[in-house]
């Protein structure tokens, strides 16, 4: 019941069986005139026949029930009133709500948003009624069987004669792809916290031999940021002796999809070199096939090669000339004269 320039507007629905045993539904709109005294004088009403709109409403409303969601109308009045004027069956599954509850009172689905997600939704409904936009949220749900549920809806708005603005919208339950985007989004921060922390250099280089990752090690061991070798040709780090070879190597380790490991040189940022202990994993790509990426892991070896060299010097010269000692010297002569042979 209404009311409209002091009269009382009442709208009524009738169901009526008809002598063939089929139903009707009519709709009675009336009006009640009442004196100055608020004495009921008058009954104006109209009957309309909404039979065919009533079969429309019962066949979306089976339509309905078979989404995985609930769709629904939305109203925000012009003084900020929130209310739903239709609300699916699916709300039950949804909301854990009867439908017809969340319609009389909206604040029984709304009181059940994360208060942490609230603020948000409140902010991201304006917003909408403001721009006529389309209205898209993710918000946690106190459901009354004790779990939280994610849910993701989206509603398309409409101004109205009266200046309030009416949603049409649909809302899923995204709890597992919710859960699936946190965990690994989690696993993504573990997994770059050891790289960013380990001490070994992780590189990660593409098809065409550029450089699209470097671990922050990078710094401590070539003494460049991994910005400046984003898209960088790593065999530019290379001595131009030994690319050749680092490139077959490297070539080779992806042809066998068994990767590789090699010792080479690579130029530092300030222009000397440093020796690397270097393990190659190719990617292949499930879908086509192709060699994507290649994973390398350098460790630093520049110290351990200056001690073989000081090793091989001892091993091979006298201590106090020099010169090659008799072993070294009859392994040249050996080599000698089996080239002349």
């Amino acid at each position: 019941e209404a009311r409209s320039n002091g009269k009382r507007q009442l709208s009524l629905h009738y169901s009526l069986a008809h002598r063939d045993g089929s139903v009707c539904h009519l709709q009675d709109d009336i009006v009640l005139h009442r004196d100055d005294a608020g004495e009921v004088t008058e009954l104006v009403g109209s009957l309309i026949d909404v039979t065919e709109r009533q079969a429309l409403l019962e066949r979306f409303a089976k339509l309905g029930e078979q989404l995985p969601g609930a769709l629904y109308q939305c109203r925000l009045s012009v003084d900020g009133e929130l209310s739903f004027p239709f609300v699916s069956t699916g709300a039950q599954r949804l909301f854990g709500l009867p439908a017809q509850a969340v319609m009389s009172d909206a604040s029984a689905a709304i009181g059940r948003v994360h208060g942490d997600d609230l603020e948000g939704l409140w902010h991201s409904v304006h917003r909408s009624a403001r721009r006529l936009s389309v209205w898209r949220y993710e918000f946690r749900y106190r459901h009354p069987d004790g779990h939280p549920r994610w849910v993701q809806g989206r509603a398309t708005p409409e101004r109205q004669l009266d200046g309030s603005v009416l949603w049409h919208g649909f809302c899923e339950d995204v709890t597992l792809r919710k859960q699936a985007q946190l965990a690994l989004a989690d696993s993504e921060r573990r997994y770059r916290f050891i790289v960013e922390n380990v001490s070994d250099l992780i590189l990660l280089v593409d098809a065409d031999g550029l450089c699209r990752f470097a671990s922050p090690s990078v710094e401590r061991i070539l003494g460049h940021t991994p910005d400046t070798l984003q898209l960088c040709a790593l065999l530019e780090l290379l001595p131009p002796d030994d690319a050749p070879h680092v490139q077959r190597r490297i070539a080779e380790a992806i042809a066998s999809d068994h990767g590789a490991q090699l010792e080479m040189r690579a130029r530092h940022a300030r222009g000397h070199y440093v020796w690397l202990e270097v393990g190659c994993s190719p990617y292949v790509n499930s879908l086509n096939g192709q060699h994507d990426w290649l994973l390398a892991v350098a460790r630093d070896i520049t110290e351990r090669k200056q001690r073989e060299v000081k090793l091989h010097e001892l091993s091979t010269t006298d201590s106090l000339t020099g010169a090659l000692n008799r072993g070294a010297f009859l392994g040249c002569l050996r080599g000698e004269l089996e080239g002349v042979e």
